[in-house]
């Protein structure tokens, strides 16, 4: 397969694959006032590459296996940030705080009142999820892992 051409794909989500894509973040979010990349340090310099307008606030403390404090930071720097649109920027682990994120900042619900199927009481934040690793498949599913 070439995939020197992007591959848009609308499921009723919107995902793109190949060369370039993560700029076009910018493009289709450009209405975002206020932006939350959640990443981890390596990935931080990459946040430039998706071309995001408005302000950015960068979030970078999520560990490699998770914590719920890492989850509980990460929510801490949405609610100062009051961010239109999460970004998850890594790999399975930045992307499922990134869900979970969305989700939560701005909830009264709480880790444990959204654990299983259909416990989400209301629509989320607008998510965009930039994968930088392959396998973990976080970016196209609904679940996420944390640990305690």
């Amino acid at each position: 397969m070439n995939i020197s051409r992007a591959i848009t794909l609308h499921l009723p989500r919107r995902i793109e694959i190949g060369t370039g894509a993560a700029a076009r973040v910018g493009e289709w979010a450009d209405d975002a006032a206020r932006v939350l990349v959640i990443a981890q340090p390596v990935t931080r310099p990459m946040v430039a590459s998706l071309r995001l307008k408005g302000q950015v606030a960068i979030f970078d403390g999520v560990a490699p296996e998770p914590a719920d404090s890492d989850l509980d930071a990460a929510i801490d720097a949405a609610r100062a940030h009051r961010p239109e649109l999460i970004v998850g920027l890594g790999g399975g682990s930045v992307m499922d705080v990134a869900k979970l994120v969305a989700v939560l900042w701005d909830s009264d619900q709480k880790l444990a009142d959204v654990v299983g199927p259909n416990r989400v009481a209301r629509k989320c934040s607008l998510l965009a999820q930039v994968a930088t690793t392959a396998g973990t498949g976080s970016e196209g599913g609904i679940r996420a892992l944390v640990t305690s």
